[in-house]
């Protein structure tokens, strides 16, 4: 493996690796080694990933031309974004997909690589999209409405779910942890004030302990207004990233 993408990786990446899979279903074959599922989130994945963007990144803006056998007429890809964030704005879940919009501008997912089913279109086939197409110019309007309208929120109701049971295990361990904390601060403040009365000084004042189990009761309620925030989620305006052009192969005569 090249230093510079070892390097660029946010976490350990081998030299070198005997058997990789794209496909989860081919890690773990019956008669050989288990492979690396290069994946999101897999370092070797992000790192070659993070690098194609910074030398790659303008083509992803300017878009390409693609040929696909399985497509009947001319479809726009679009590449975009969809992200969970809570109350606090903070993101909770991010995915990337895909999808195509034709000349109808009939939206429908595109699979999680459609580009692996095209070719590069030839030279010269980007004139095609002066030949006549002029739905391209509300396509990735069409796109984003669509995913608004049908994809946000099944993503929202597959987040929520998982993220509320995380939320309230945590508010209750804080409320447990934090609870017990200033129950015994206050009962070491009612011995230390016994002692007061008694004219012994304690290891800490009475007035000391009770202003600490104030200190965590006003911490308490911190965190469980924050818990309340990071509990209410919507999502973001989807963010197309990239986007192509796929003709179909009958497409590619129409401009000679």
């Amino acid at each position: 493996m090249p230093q510079h993408i070892r390097s660029a990786g946010s976490g350990p990446i081998a030299t070198k690796y005997n058997r990789i899979s794209f496909d989860l279903s081919h890690v773990q074959p019956d008669d050989r080694a288990r492979a690396d599922l290069l994946a999101p989130g897999h370092p070797l994945h992000d790192a070659v990933m993070d690098e194609t963007i910074r030398n790659f990144g303008g083509a992803l803006n300017q878009g390409t031309v693609l040929v696909s056998a399985t497509l009947k007429e001319a479809h726009l890809l679009v590449g975009v974004v969809e992200e969970v964030a809570d109350a606090t704005g903070e993101s909770v879940a991010r995915r990337f997909a895909y999808a195509y919009v034709d000349s109808h501008g009939t939206v429908h997912p595109a699979g999680p690589a459609p580009y692996l089913d095209c070719a590069a279109a030839p030279n010269g086939a980007a004139t095609h999209v002066a030949c006549g197409l002029p739905w391209l110019a509300d396509a990735e309007d069409k796109a984003t409405s669509w995913i608004i309208a049908n994809q946000l929120p099944e993503y929202l109701a597959e987040v929520q779910p998982r993220r509320l049971a995380e939320l309230i295990r945590t508010r209750e361990l804080v409320t447990k942890r934090l609870t017990s904390e200033t129950e015994r601060l206050l009962l070491d403040a009612a011995a230390a004030a016994e002692k007061e009365r008694r004219g012994e000084k304690p290891k800490e004042s009475a007035e000391s302990l009770r202003r600490k189990a104030v200190e965590l009761d006003v911490r308490l309620r911190r965190r469980l207004a924050l818990l309340d925030q990071q509990q209410l989620m919507s999502t973001k305006p989807p963010q197309i990233l990239t986007a192509a052009l796929v003709l179909s192969v009958s497409d590619l005569p129409s401009c000679d």
